[in-house]
């Protein structure tokens, strides 16, 4: 249900009714693939933790990736590796950062203050480089450097 705003007819507009969907505050994600090898493709294996009542059946994957930074250059991502592409491998030597992009199911939402853990370590929304978009339902994107190698 929403509300009518007029402001000089014939024009109006619509507010949207305040939102009762729950809200999300913690994230939980573990059994990120973390072998990166240059000769194998890698494979996406995340998954929201089951025992963890805080956003079991209440978040979905929606990709995985895994970024090449290059620090310092005017292109820092040198190569991304997504969970919605062909499996591939990724370049030896480099420092891959993990990604992982989730959406609310229907009827909850995302703190602005959310608290990630992944593998067990806990980031806060500043720490973790999260951003909140708009499609349809807000999307929630987490940066979290694992692995170099």
């Amino acid at each position: 249900m929403s509300t009518e705003l007029r402001i000089y007819s014939p024009y109006s507009i619509d507010l949207p009714a305040a939102s009762t969907d729950e809200v999300i505050t913690t994230v939980d994600i573990g059994n990120v693939w973390k072998n990166l090898d240059s000769t194998k493709p890698v494979a996406f294996t995340a998954e929201v933790n089951p025992n963890n009542s805080a956003c079991n059946g209440k978040v979905e994957i929606v990709e995985e990736a895994w970024e090449k930074s290059t620090y310092g250059e005017s292109t820092p991502i040198t190569d991304v590796i997504k969970s919605t592409d062909t499996p591939r491998n990724p370049i030896a030597g480099g420092e891959y950062w993990y990604i992982i992009v989730l959406r609310a199911i229907d009827g909850y939402v995302f703190s602005d203050n959310v608290t990630f853990i992944c593998e067990g370590k806990t980031y806060t929304a500043q720490t973790a480089y999260t951003a909140c978009l708009i499609m349809g339902k807000p999307l929630l994107r987490g940066n979290f450097c694992c692995l170099s190698y």
